[in-house]
């Protein structure tokens, strides 16, 4: 067990970024991994950056992609100014982040950290991801969602789950849960193989399905495939290389091969 977060344990993290993206498929798979990379170096140089978890999930019958990403912060002070520079300030060859063609949908959404663990290995066991949220219409009981964690916790161990993260907006009076699981990909030899992993996820009763027995509901619910794992870009020596835990058959950046 570490205590820096990137193991087995507790996550020290108190702040959190959600987005999602929607993505026309217009550009070649293989394109794909070099210019979110261009991402990468940048966004996860910001401060107080802890990891983010990058989904991939197309959607045939669309012609779309399904994106965007979950990230943890130090802080919720970071968390928040993230967010306004990914949506006032972050742009690439003079076009603003949200203004670029591709996208369909841009959105974001800021979160308080009550309880975020690893119970595998994350560089190993982690591949798959599930975003969720809720408006619970009495707004948020920190003190009650705190006390429901170690139930979610235990059930998440129990589920073989890699990781779960317990998210609150206050404001919204939203409730948002992260987890990971293990994608079982067979490197793209067996499409079924590679997508069993993901409906079992999707299809795992949820740990926040209390949450819909008083006087809320769900208004977000997507399993993708992970198609990277980012940790903070510093400069230094020790910086973490970016997992990409689907490739194969997910394309890797071609620096990286």
């Amino acid at each position: 067990m570490t205590t820096d977060g990137y193991g087995i344990g507790t996550i020290p993290v108190t702040g959190c970024v959600t987005d999602r993206l929607t993505l026309a498929n217009v550009v070649p798979a293989d394109q794909v991994p070099d210019i979110i990379e261009r991402d990468r170096v940048l966004m996860a140089a910001r401060p107080g950056m802890h990891q983010k978890l990058l989904p991939i999930l197309a959607e045939p019958g669309e012609d779309t992609v399904l994106s965007g990403g979950a990230y943890l912060f130090d802080s919720l002070a970071n968390a928040e100014d993230f967010a306004a520079w990914v949506a006032n300030d972050f742009e690439l060859d003079g076009v603003l982040f949200a203004d670029r063609d591709m996208f369909l949908e841009c959105s974001a959404k800021v979160w308080q950290v009550l309880a975020a663990e690893n119970f595998h290995d994350p560089f190993t066991r982690q591949g798959l991801m599930r975003v969720e949220e809720w408006r619970l219409a009495d707004g948020i009981d920190r003190a009650r969602l705190e006390g429901d964690w170690p139930a979610m916790r235990d059930e998440a161990v129990a589920a073989g789950l890699t990781s779960a993260w317990l998210l609150c907006n206050e404001a919204a009076a939203e409730v948002s849960l992260v987890t990971a699981a293990p994608s079982q990909s067979s490197g793209g030899t067996e499409p079924q193989a590679d997508t069993r992993g993901l409906a079992a996820l999707a299809a795992l009763p949820s740990l926040g399905r209390a949450f819909e027995s008083g006087p809320g509901s769900k208004i977000f619910d997507r399993t993708s495939f992970i198609y990277s794992v980012w940790f903070p870009v510093t400069g230094a020596a020790g910086d973490k290389p970016p997992l990409f835990p689907n490739s194969p058959p997910l394309p890797t950046p071609m620096r990286l091969l």
